[in-house]
């Protein structure tokens, strides 16, 4: 899993994937590592699960040794729950804030809260500098890894049961 350095730089990305006759949508979430585009973590959840629900088990799914040094992730993941799960594993979070953000309030030792940071850094300079200063350009790389995983592993998911669907995917 480590990267060329030793560090992880990890994508979360989702696929709504494809309806299922009255079973309803899945959607695939999975971490891939950009340095080698390997998924790390794969988890299947049902379409009325929030994005940003799934963000601590993925990153608990992880092995607890192994070094995660930033999580790259779309607007959706952008909640108290996710930024302290990725304070927890001392990962930097590389998530858009959404539009309207406002700063949160410090850490419980006083520090301002990395997002506050990125807030800031964001109504300063602007998205485009955010992104080239932070590497949140390298999701591309993963979106591309999920592409492939997409094109490589394109049938439906054609078992009835949600367990088995997990299993599947």
């Amino acid at each position: 899993m480590p990267c060329q350095h030793g560090q992880v730089i990890v994508s979360i990305l989702q696929d709504r994937g494809e309806q299922l006759t009255h079973l309803g949508w899945r959607k695939l979430h999975l971490d891939v590592d950009a340095e080698n585009h390997e998924a790390i973590a794969v988890d299947l959840k049902a379409a009325f699960v929030g994005d940003a629900e799934v963000l601590p088990a993925l990153l608990e799914s992880l092995p607890a040794d192994g070094p995660v040094t930033a999580v790259a992730a779309d607007g959706a993941y952008d909640t108290r729950t996710g930024h302290a799960a990725l304070l927890n594993r001392q990962a930097a979070a590389l998530i858009p804030p959404r539009a309207d953000a406002v700063a949160w309030s410090p850490l419980a030792d006083g520090r301002t809260h990395p997002r506050t940071a990125m807030v800031e850094h964001l109504r300063q300079q602007g998205s485009k500098s955010w992104k080239i200063e932070s590497g949140y350009h390298r999701r591309s790389l993963a979106e591309t890894a999920m592409f492939r995983l997409k094109t490589r592993f394109d049938d439906p998911l054609r078992n009835r049961r949600f367990d088995t669907q997990t299993t599947s995917a």
